[in-house]
């Protein structure tokens, strides 16, 4: 059974060992709030209200040396001038979703963040973080000259890679706040870096000064602060991150970061709070990634991810048993996502060895060549996550036990996540009431809003496994009874643990319109309706128990149970034709 969910909330695991650890599939308590991540996004500035977001870091992205989405007529500062005027600072007023109580949105908060002005082929916009405009309903921004807010707009937003592009209408505005140009490539390490923002503790621009620390690639910070984490299958990859040793804080967020001429270098995005100068920017070679598809397509759909996981081949007695060829060195294929790019050209246990010609070690590393003659190993995802989506790749696969070396092309692209990621992208509050039973779909802003908040509410741990440890298969849906509202009509349903729903009256349901449809034709058609839940939230076949109601006695229920709760209806609007279509006044 479940730990309680105060028990959940002590005492828990460091937030980084369970940030890179898939769960134990032998434990059946609830999810320790350890997930909850270890990195803070540099970002929004609440001032004395504000709560660090702490979020494991983990983004990366490959190399684009350049761009045609960054236009050279970008102005450059004049020598031993910082483009302070470029810099605005972004005030934005929003609310979230509530995905525990998924028919109301949360209260309505402000933060700040900064920004700098560049252009994205000839148009002129403010680029930011998507942390900093994020579920933002009014957004204003101010320069450092004149402290009337403008009113913008935003033009997209890109969470798996942190960032965002807004538009501002006041033409006086734009000319007094020219575009910065961008660098090409990544930084060299010690180079110098210059971050520019408006951070908590003041409210004029803030200048900080440091030298680039580190090139790696992580799961971006953003993305773990909204439920992604690095082990689960909903994961869209590691994408490049520059480490940077001035002061990132927060409000600084979306702010850009200079080399030494005065060139965007990367944007400003988070730190670990409890380390000494360690800050992190999105590369400009990701940020033009970004704007190269919104000239393509007018829009952002994502990354292009590895869709596979895999184990290291550090151990000689494994690669000895698996026959790997002497002097080879690559990873093995763990599992497979149906929809990834690599599903017609491998298999669990395949041997993966390189990537374009870059060989890949038994650490699951490659050589990245920066400036002049530095080099550095880091995580071979970010060879598939930084191409542009379709874009070929060819990799080097064998199968174990000394078959041959074979080379295939993939073409990589975004893969729809069983568990949904991003608030407005692939997620939205959807449920469905039936005899006060709350089922809704299961994704990553509703955990995060579990582990973040005081509920009396029960997350087994193994939900968590079963849900983020499956790849999805084609359009089906991970649903849960999130909550009971208690009513005489379900009367001894456990009302506070959430579970895997699998059934209604033994016929399989996998989305929620599968469920809307099988509640209601119960109604006036069957003498009860039948709900069978995963044994354990986790195996498929069988049920932990059946939860049983009164048909005919439902739709009495669900308006006392509605009126009650000052709800407004049994479903959400993205539900309410299924339901209207099947409900006992449509027949």
């Amino acid at each position: 059974p479940a730990t309680s969910n105060a028990a959940i909330r002590a005492g828990q695991n460091s937030a980084e060992a369970l940030a890179h650890q898939p769960p134990a599939h032998a434990q059946r308590t609830a999810i320790p709030p350890g997930v909850l991540p270890a990195v803070a996004l540099a970002g929004a500035s609440r001032g004395l209200r504000r709560k660090s977001c702490r979020c494991a870091l983990h983004a990366t992205t490959a190399v684009q040396t350049t761009s045609d989405a960054v236009s050279e007529a970008a102005s450059k500062p004049k020598s031993g001038r910082l483009p302070i005027s470029s810099c605005v600072k972004i005030w934005t007023t929003g609310a979230p979703p509530d995905h525990l109580l998924p028919w109301q949105i949360s209260d309505q908060d402000e933060w700040t963040g900064s920004g700098c002005a560049v252009l994205v082929g000839e148009r002129w916009g403010i680029f930011t973080n998507a942390h900093v405009v994020g579920n933002g309903c009014i957004i204003h921004v101010t320069r450092q000259s004149d402290s009337k807010k403008i009113e913008c707009s935003l033009v997209a937003v890109a969470h798996d890679l942190d960032l965002a592009l807004l538009d501002v209408q006041d033409e006086a505005f734009r000319e007094a706040v020219p575009p910065i140009e961008f660098a090409s490539g990544l930084p060299e390490l010690f180079s110098e870096v210059e971050v520019i923002g408006y951070p908590e503790g003041g409210s004029s621009v803030c200048v900080t000064k440091g030298v680039v620390s580190r090139v790696d690639a992580h799961l971006y910070a953003h993305a773990s602060a909204k439920g992604v984490y690095s082990w689960g299958y909903n994961n869209p990859g590691k994408l490049l991150i520059v480490q940077v040793d001035a002061a990132i804080n927060p409000g600084n967020s979306g702010g850009p970061a200079l080399d030494s001429h005065g060139r965007i270098v990367g944007v400003a995005s988070s730190g670990i709070d409890l380390s000494q100068n360690i800050g992190y920017i999105v590369p400009s070679s990701i940020v033009q990634f970004f704007f190269d598809e919104l000239l393509s397509s007018g829009s952002w759909g994502g990354i292009p991810e590895p869709g596979f996981t895999f184990r290291t081949l550090e151990s000689s007695a494994l690669r000895d048993f698996l026959k790997v060829p002497e002097g080879r060195t690559g990873v093995q294929i763990t599992t497979v996502s149906p929809l990834g790019g690599l599903a017609p050209h491998a298999k669990q246990g395949d041997l993966l060895l390189d990537i374009d010609g870059s060989r890949i070690s038994n650490e699951g590393t490659v050589l990245l060549k920066l400036g002049g003659e530095q080099e550095v190993q880091i995580p071979f995802e970010h060879l598939i996550t930084g191409k542009r989506k379709g874009e070929q790749t060819m990799l080097s696969l064998m199968a174990p036990h000394g078959a041959p070396l074979r080379t295939v092309s993939a073409h990589f692209a975004p893969i729809p996540a069983l568990v949904p990621r991003f608030d407005g992208v692939d997620v939205w509050p959807s449920y469905f009431i039936f005899g006060g039973l709350v089922f809704s779909r299961f994704s990553a802003p509703l955990v995060q809003d579990y582990l973040s908040r005081k509920t009396n509410l029960d997350m087994p741990r193994a939900i968590l496994e079963t849900a983020l440890l499956k790849w999805r298969q084609s359009d089906e849906e991970v649903i849960v009874l999130l909550r009971v509202l208690k009513h005489s009509v379900n009367e001894g349903v456990r009302s506070a643990q959430m579970r895997i729903l699998e059934s209604v009256n033994d016929k399989p349901v996998s989305t929620m319109r599968e469920l809307v449809e099988a509640a209601m034709s119960t109604v006036g058609k069957e003498t009860f309706a039948r709900f069978g839940f995963l044994r354990y939230g986790r195996e498929s076949g069988g049920v932990e128990i059946v939860e049983v109601l009164k048909a005919d006695a439902v739709m009495a229920a669900n308006e006392e149970i509605l009126d009650f709760h000052k709800i407004p209806a049994a479903v959400s609007p993205d539900l309410a034709d299924v339901y209207k279509a099947h409900a006992p006044s449509a027949s």
